[in-house]
């Protein structure tokens, strides 16, 4: 498919940040171009189209999740229910305050790549780094949640990008709070040598990813997660084949931590959704801004998150020949378009967290 100037540029940071080589998809700030993994020439589309009126639909506000969570739970196996979240609260409180390191093996069927995870605590703060194994020496190292992507062979450090194994960092943080989500014990069972308690947490809404932990019966740590589809299909898998606690000798560098915080944002007052879109249950807007454009446009976008992970909506002029859906491991690009404006939502969620998004919207396929 062509390839503008806006899109080769992202497809370079693409392949910068996705370290992992598990993400050929992202979106581009204006032309929003997409390329998908052995996609021809023949496989271009034009985008779903929508009609201007629809538009105009109101917003949907969030539900109450809580009466949903009580009906889904109810339905569960006691013995199966039992015991499950103070389990998964336990475990993330001891990976919270322990100084350890792993190798792990992480990827999806496209591939599986090695790491080295190290993760300590200091002075008050939760320092993390991952660092790719194969090729050059790369990486992103975390402090309390922020931090920066580096690369020693290229003497480069820079923004914090997107990495699939930040879902990792993200679900077993002790300061997050699942969302709509129940949790089951599965069984027990014998993994890379260690004794483990699978724990299975299933999102309430059918949409979002559901996550397969195995918790070590001795370290009471995580030794594998693996994030499977809607559709039972596994995403992304996490495992690690060697951890040893206590022995994290390695971090990021404060004065660089310091180089990379995020800056203080304007108060824009009070945020509210988009009417034409339908956000789904246990979602929430939490900030908005405006992208810019190679040709000077700006491409205004909203994020939404459930706590775990988030997704932006783009709203972008009209373009044409794009794959309106690509899948790349967690990471979901879907969009539709209207005749003088296209919709992009972008984010590590499933389609059918991006389908029910712009559900609202009346659809029809373009000449």
């Amino acid at each position: 498919m062509p390839i503008t100037k806006s899109s080769k540029k992202v497809l370079e940071n693409l392949k910068k940040a996705a370290w992992a080589g598990t993400a050929w998809a992202v979106f581009a700030s204006g032309s929003l171009a997409l390329a998908a993994p052995g996609t021809s020439e023949g496989a271009e589309r034009a985008l779903p189209q929508i009609s201007e009126e629809a538009e105009s639909a109101p917003a949907v506000t969030d539900a109450a999740a809580g009466e949903d969570e009580a009906r889904a739970e109810s339905a569960l196996p006691g013995d199966a229910q039992e015991g499950c979240l103070p389990q998964f609260a336990q475990l993330k409180q001891r990976l919270g305050s322990a100084n350890l390191a792993m190798t792990a093996v992480a990827g999806d069927a496209r591939g599986m790549y090695p790491f080295s995870y190290e993760r300590s605590v200091q002075d008050g703060h939760v320092y993390t780094l991952w660092k790719a194994l194969n090729g050059e020496v790369a990486g992103y190292a975390l402090r309390d949640e922020q931090g920066y992507d580096f690369n020693r062979d290229q003497s480069y450090s820079g923004p914090l990008s997107w990495h699939p194994t930040m879902i990792f960092d993200r679900l077993f943080d002790p300061g997050r709070q699942l969302r709509g989500y129940s949790c089951v014990l599965t069984g027990r069972t014998r993994l890379s040598g260690h004794k483990v308690t699978m724990l299975k947490l299933v999102p309430q809404d059918g949409l979002r990813y559901t996550f397969l932990v195995a918790s070590d019966d001795d370290s009471q740590l995580p030794v594998e997660l693996s994030v499977v589809s809607p559709q039972g299909q596994l995403v992304y898998k996490i495992t690690a084949t060697d951890l040893q606690i206590g022995q994290a000798q390695e971090r990021g560098a404060d004065s660089v931590f310091d180089r990379f915080l995020p800056g203080r944002s304007a108060s824009r007052g009070k945020l509210e959704p988009w009417s034409f879109l339908q956000v789904p249950r246990y979602f929430s807007l939490v900030a908005e801004g405006i992208s810019p454009d190679v040709d000077g446009e700006s491409c205004p976008y909203q994020v939404y998150s459930d706590g775990l992970v988030d997704f932006r909506v783009y709203i972008n002029n009209r373009s044409s020949l794009y794959l309106p859906a690509v899948v790349s491991g967690a990471l979901s690009v879907f969009r539709v378009a209207a005749a003088r404006r296209e919709y992009a939502v972008v984010g590590e969620v499933p389609l059918e967290v991006a389908g029910e998004v712009f559900s609202k919207l009346v659809t029809k396929k373009e000449p």
